[in-house]
């Protein structure tokens, strides 16, 4: 829950981060304010440099005893290092100086989370969400807790909520699709992300979870056409050339699915799953050698795919090479 870097650029971080160490090195009384201490905890945090990050918030405590931010921020190192009950004792000793601090019930609910406690971390979660400026976060917190308890209504509310307040929240928008299937409620995410997309048409990852919507129904050509609109939008998408791909597949439009699996290659790393899906479509073509080229392919990058050499026993098998496609599956 550390918040990011002030207004600091690389340099003057690099150069306020040698000046904290080597006062520290030396024993030095170098004088460093509370926004100076903050950045130089976060730094560390994001390092994962936990040993240094606790050094920072002593020092932070020492100068600034009743700075609530120190004790955040102790609590939140000890959470990280699975010292859970010192810091929850923390928690409760900072909320005597500031019972309103949302972040405070942040922390907490993020403990309860971790005890795998969503009850509580949801209690936690909603006294935070008084703090307007944290309600997105807050509300997308909230919905992973509702999950736990396969409470997929309220995730969805929760979600809603958050799109609302941020609509660029990406992991809000997947999450949404996520309990929309889960719930198997196709329908409803399809209306919410049209509806989504008549106020924020630019988009593409509203665009793209309408198009997985549509291919649930085996509506593909509305698929194909959402899918176009992501890709229009972002045009390095490749998600959406592949979930493209596997619509033009399902229309049986091999020669069309095949071109587009080979253009995610251009914008991701080759992927078993990929050569496997080229391996299909050339099956159903009835073009074996490309079927086995592309399967192999798969296997050469993951030898567990299963799936891959299932199909080349298949493809053996059509060319009456049963004893040999016996071996592959």
């Amino acid at each position: 829950m550390s918040k990011g870097q002030g207004n600091y650029n690389s340099d003057q971080i690099e150069s306020l981060i040698q000046r904290f160490e080597t006062s520290v090195e030396q024993g030095d009384a170098v004088f460093f304010d509370v926004d100076e201490y903050e950045d130089i905890i976060n730094f560390y945090f994001d390092k994962n440099n936990f040993s240094k990050a606790g050094i920072a918030i002593e020092k932070g405590v020492e100068h600034f005893p009743f700075a609530v931010l120190f004790q955040l921020r102790k609590a939140q190192l000890f959470s990280a290092t699975e010292r859970i009950e010192e810091a929850l004792q923390i928690l409760d000793y900072a909320e005597k100086f500031d019972p309103n601090d949302a972040e405070i019930q942040m922390t907490r609910g993020g403990i309860y989370s971790q005890l795998h406690q969503p009850k509580k971390a949801i209690e936690c979660y909603e006294k935070a969400m008084q703090n307007e400026d944290m309600a997105d976060e807050v509300s997308l917190y909230m919905a992973f807790e509702y999950e736990n308890l396969s409470q997929f209504d309220d995730a969805i509310i929760c979600l809603k909520k958050a799109l609302e307040l941020s609509p660029d929240n990406e992991a809000a928008i997947y999450e949404l699709a996520f309990c929309f299937e889960l719930s198997e409620k196709t329908e409803d995410s399809i209306n919410y992300y049209n509806a989504f997309i008549d106020k924020y048409p630019y988009s593409q990852n509203a665009w793209f979870n309408l198009g997985i919507g549509y291919n649930k129904l085996e509506l593909y050509e509305k698929a194909i056409i959402a899918y176009d609109y992501a890709i229009a939008i972002k045009s390095d998408f490749a998600s959406a050339y592949f979930n493209k791909a596997n619509s033009l597949a399902n229309m049986e439009r091999y020669e069309e699915a095949i071109a587009v699996y080979k253009e995610t290659f251009q914008y991701e790393d080759h992927e078993a799953a990929t050569y496997y899906y080229i391996g299909e479509c050339y099956e159903k073509m009835e073009n074996w050698e490309l079927a086995t080229v592309n399967y192999n392919r798969a296997i050469k990058i993951d030898a567990n795919l299963s799936e891959a050499w299932l199909g080349i026993g298949i493809v053996l098998d059509k060319q009456n090479r049963l004893l040999e496609g016996i071996h592959y599956v």
